[in-house]
């Protein structure tokens, strides 16, 4: 998930605008109403002269109250211009707490490993806070017969058109739903170290740019209240200094003299309390505390799920929705049927004017075909909707190629124009890095898919 770029204002600005003037006002106002009492009643006692003194008093308990927040922020930007890591300077403002809700939950990601089947288990809960990735072991709750949904390897070239963006392939086995990441790589053991009370430590390999770091700290405009991690324990940043003698070398072993030196060192310790002044991030997502806490497995059909648990159920149904009905041949597919299918889509492709798009595989399949059409051989595959077909040129294969079609477009009489795709390319990964390779041209008829190769490059294992 992309980094959010969101405002931000210095933290003593915010508090002499919000609670400073508040107080301020509070405490005119309740000032105002006191003097008039007094005037109406000449000074006697009476239930509202009481009141209205209570809420002077008050006022004033308010105004030092926001005063002492002005000087605890005053003390956060001097330890934070000591130390980067220490204390607060800027706040990121969100307008409502439901902005700052969707930036916490950002902050997490569930983890899901997927077999080759497309079963899934349920790893861990990971977040990403100042501190770096963190992680929780949690129960697995997905049932088995619940299966993550990928494309075959010999359709993986579907990605390349626009329609078909949005899928998943099993030749790269990793894919993030909402706040939920499934992948088929081998799951990292985890330390023994706990650095919060519910997380334990991952390792920060996992993808980390796919996560959104939460603030420092932030305001929400609407309620003004402010918000931070671990409220009851802000870092502070301290100094030390030490003196240390230096000599002074002019020749080899003689000492020409000594001067004094005085070496400065920083370090943050978490031991400031800001409870008084910030609210705690979670607290915006109260209902998911017990998940992460471990007190209970998460509910994924029950009816009091947090957004947490709501975000993960609702990822998995996305996962596990089925590939624009993908089928499996039952039987052999003669030419004849091929042809209803897909002649007219076909008919276009080849009948299509060339221009400057054109590729050169492409070019060449339109010119061998209006030459010979006995050239081309095409024969259904074991997917429904899925054909492979070769071009042949002085007795061997000169152009290969895959056609696919979604079951509910066979048979079509009228078809749309030819577009043309950009060129196919698959990332394989080896011992020295990527390799890049070109496999083919891909072009589209309507809701009909054609990749047009030359017989002599590599293509996906069938």
């Amino acid at each position: 998930m992309a980094e959010v770029n969101r405002p931000s204002k210095a933290l003593v600005e915010i508090i002499n605008e919000v609670a400073i003037s508040g107080a301020e006002k509070t405490l005119q106002e309740a000032q105002e109403a006191f003097g008039k009492i007094n005037v109406a009643n000449q000074g006697m006692p009476s239930p509202e002269h009481d009141l209205a003194l209570l809420r002077l008093e008050e006022a004033k308990a308010g105004l030092t109250t926001a005063k002492g927040h002005l000087k605890f922020a005053e003390s956060l930007a001097e330890h934070h211009k000591l130390c980067p890591d220490a204390g607060i300077n800027l706040v990121e403002v969100f307008e409502d707490e439901d902005e700052l809700r969707k930036a916490v939950l950002a902050s997490f990601r569930f983890e899901v490993e997927v077999e080759r089947d497309g079963t899934m288990t349920l790893r861990r809960l990971l977040r990403k806070t100042q501190a770096g990735i963190e992680a929780k072991e949690l129960p697995n709750p997905i049932d088995a017969s619940l299966k993550f949904h990928k494309l075959p390897n010999s359709l993986d070239w579907l990605k390349q058109s626009k329609t078909y963006a949005h899928m998943h392939w099993w030749r790269e086995i990793s894919a993030t739903y909402g706040l939920t990441y499934f992948h088929g790589d081998r799951i990292e053991p985890l330390n023994n170290s706990f650095s919060q009370g519910y997380f334990r430590s991952a390792y920060p390999c996992y993808r980390s740019h796919e996560f959104s770091k939460l603030p420092r700290a932030a305001f929400v405009r609407s309620t003004g209240r402010l918000y931070a991690e671990t409220p009851s324990r802000l870092y502070r940043a301290e100094i030390t200094e030490r003196k240390v003698v230096r000599d002074i070398v002019k020749y080899i072993d003689v000492v020409m003299g000594s001067y004094e030196e005085t070496l400065r060192s920083v370090r943050t310790i978490p031991d400031l309390d800001g409870s008084s002044l910030f609210k705690p991030y979670l607290e915006l997502i109260q209902a998911d505390m017990p998940l992460m806490l471990g007190d209970c497995p998460i509910d994924l059909a029950g009816n009091k799920q947090g957004p947490l648990a709501k975000e993960f159920a609702s990822s998995l149904e996305r996962a596990s929705a089925d590939l624009f009905g993908l089928k499996l041949e039952l039987s052999q597919v003669d030419m004849n049927e091929i042809y209803k299918r897909i002649g007219k889509y076909w008919q276009k492709l080849v009948a299509a004017p060339y221009t400057a798009t054109t590729g050169s595989a492409y070019n060449s399949l339109r010119q061998a075909c209006r030459r010979n059409d006995d050239a081309v051989e095409i024969c259904a595959t074991l997917i429904k909707g899925q054909f492979r077909f070769t071009v042949s040129r002085d007795g061997a294969d000169w152009l290969v190629g895959q056609v696919f079609c979604p079951e509910e477009s066979f048979y079509l009489d009228v078809v749309d124009d030819v577009r043309i795709e950009k060129p196919m390319h698959l990332i394989h990964r080896t011992a020295s890095g990527h390799q890049v390779e070109e496999i083919g041209e891909v072009i589209s008829v309507g809701p009909c898919k054609f990749l047009i190769g030359y017989a002599n490059n590599q293509w996906p294992s069938y």
